[in-house]
């Protein structure tokens, strides 16, 4: 007698949707999909996949306030497969794909003064969501500051922005110009 547990159901050959189940808009198509992943235990991933970006700095960013969480302008596409990234007005990356993302970015800022607090972090829906390092510098040389996590979107108004934050007493500048120094990328996992 066969182990039901280790058997896979076999696929119809046929099939088993109408197009009245799959109804007239994508948002019915994915649930059907996840009904037959669920059901069949083969892979839809990709075909449900969100996107994946890397932006950058065109140039130097200057005017980052003291003490004030300013938004990085990122505006500079490396790559942005489902085209989620405003680079033009918002500066901010809104999945049009629910589910979980990995968020990364890195800010060089110009040469510090020594024991300045440089902070960096992922802001969602306008307010702080996840904290990079803080980090408290000895020495006079470029500051970078760093964040990385996964966040939950709900793929319709959920958005994510990369804002710094330091205590110099002046203005400063995000080093720009290429994609290694300053740089925000993230990707769909799940």
């Amino acid at each position: 007698m066969a182990n039901p547990v280790n058997e896979k159901p076999q696929l119809p050959l046929t099939p088993s949707l109408t197009p009245e189940e799959i109804g007239r808009n994508q948002n019915d198509l994915v649930v059907q999909l996840q009904r037959l992943f669920q059901e069949y235990g083969f892979a839809v991933n990709s075909l449900l996949a969100g996107g994946a970006f890397s932006v950058y700095l065109s140039g130097d960013q200057t005017g980052v306030l003291d003490m004030t969480w300013t938004v990085v302008e990122w505006d500079t596409k490396e790559f942005d497969t489902n085209d989620e990234y405003d680079g033009t007005t918002n500066f901010r990356f809104t999945p049009t794909v629910a589910g979980k993302y990995l968020l990364s970015s890195n800010i060089q800022l110009n040469v510090g003064v020594d024991q300045d607090i440089y902070r960096c972090s992922i802001w969602k829906n306008g307010s702080a969501y996840k904290d990079g390092n803080r980090i408290n510098f000895s020495g006079i040389h470029p500051q970078a500051v760093n964040v990385s996590a996964v966040v939950d979107a709900n793929g319709t108004t959920d958005y994510f922005e990369i804002r710094v934050w330091h205590d110099t007493g002046a203005d400063k500048v995000i080093e720009g110009s290429n994609s290694i120094e300053s740089h925000f990328t993230g990707a769909w996992i799940r």
